[in-house]
Formats: structure tokens, C-alpha cells, sequence
């Protein structure tokens, strides 16, 4: 099976305060909010690939990750 990837189809970042992320994003970057987001998560209106500011998932502890980009999911193509 060959798997094609052209890149992310949603970008989601993790972080403390969801709704001062939020703001930060629209004041700052003139991000507009999608009509819907999921209990946890502020999703923006962006094209090609929608964004998100959202609560940390479980079990991970923001205040010990090293560096941005850890404590993610690992992404799996669709089939």
C-alpha cells in the first residue's frame, strides 16, 4: 500500500489558557473563530488547513515538556 502525504489537514496546538490563546490569536493575528469548536478548543477559520488552540490532552503536563511540539499524537494517514 502506497501512502500519499501532501501535509496536515488540522494543526492543533495544546496549551494552559484556551480562551487567552483564543484572544491572542484574533487580536494579534486577526484569526476569526469557526462558527463551531469541540468542548476544549477555540478552532479558527483558516484556509487550506484549520487551527486550534486546545486544552492539554490527558496525561500531558505542560509545565514539564522540554520543548514546543511534544506531548502530541502521532499523526495517522487516512485511508
Amino acid at each position: 500500500m502506497t501512502v500519499t502525504v501532501s501535509g496536515p489537514d488540522f494543526v492543533a496546538l495544546q496549551v494552559r489558557d484556551v480562551e487567552a490563546a483564543a484572544v491572542f490569536y484574533e487580536k494579534h493575528l486577526g484569526l476569526r473563530r469557526a462558527p463551531a469548536s469541540p468542548p476544549g478548543a477555540v478552532v479558527f477559520a483558516t484556509e487550506p488547513v484549520p487551527f486550534a488552540v486546545r486544552e492539554p490532552l490527558p496525561g500531558v503536563d505542560l509545565d514539564t515538556v522540554e520543548r514546543p511540539g511534544l506531548g502530541g499524537r502521532p499523526v495517522v494517514p487516512h485511508h
